[in-house]
């Protein structure tokens, strides 16, 4: 999850972020998806993190370099049963083709299934959903999360839940702190189901 050069500042995420922080995903996570379109590719991205990012959240961080570049961010919240919908609107409007609202549709409930089982785990009080984690400079992902700690001590946050799949490093998680609570099947993505993991860490 982290590669290479330093972080200078980290500031709240807000709706000027979208498209760049979507646009470094596509780069990174593109491979990942099997039979993802080019063409829907950079869409499918921005969608991602437009689905995740509540924008009411005081939990939503943005990590700059020297140059102004981003080099990572990371989006949180408390459980939101009906989150994601807005994104749905958005991407309606740019999906050109029929195959590209079919992969959508299948993107969008790969996403639901994991949602929903994490809700499901989720505790109803003080524990924050860590939704979209991404950093491409060494050392961001570390004060991130050192970041979004402060800031979850401040508001009586006391641990946090995540998913993620087995084509990510979820290796991470068990390097800083984080236990797994489960892992399952996700629902079906592109002909393929990757074995889905919930962490918590209790801080």
């Amino acid at each position: 999850m982290d590669e290479a050069g330093p972080v200078l500042t980290i500031s709240a995420f807000g709706e000027g972020d979208l498209a760049e922080a979507g646009a470094i995903a596509c780069r990174q996570w593109q491979g990942e998806i099997p039979a993802l379109p080019d063409a829907l590719a950079v869409r499918l991205y921005d969608y991602l993190v437009r689905y995740y990012h509540h924008r009411e959240s005081p939990f939503n961080f943005a990590a700059r370099d020297a140059s102004g570049k981003l080099a990572g961010f990371l989006l949180a919240s408390p459980p939101v049963p009906d989150a994601g919908r807005g994104a749905e609107t958005w991407i309606a409007a740019r999906l050109q083709r029929e195959e590209e609202r079919a992969f959508h549709r299948d993107y969008f409930r790969y996403l639901e299934h994991n949602r929903l089982a994490e809700l499901q785990d989720a505790r109803p009080a003080g524990e924050l959903i860590l939704l979209l984690f991404f950093s491409i400079r060494k050392g961001t992902g570390r004060a991130l999360l050192a970041e979004l700690e402060r800031r979850s001590r401040e508001s009586g946050i006391v641990s946090w839940l995540l998913w993620t799949d087995e084509t990510c490093d979820f290796d991470y998680y068990d390097r800083h702190g984080f236990t797994e609570v489960r892992r399952f099947p996700g629902a079906e993505l592109a002909g393929k189901r990757f074995l889905t993991y919930l962490f918590r860490k209790e801080l």
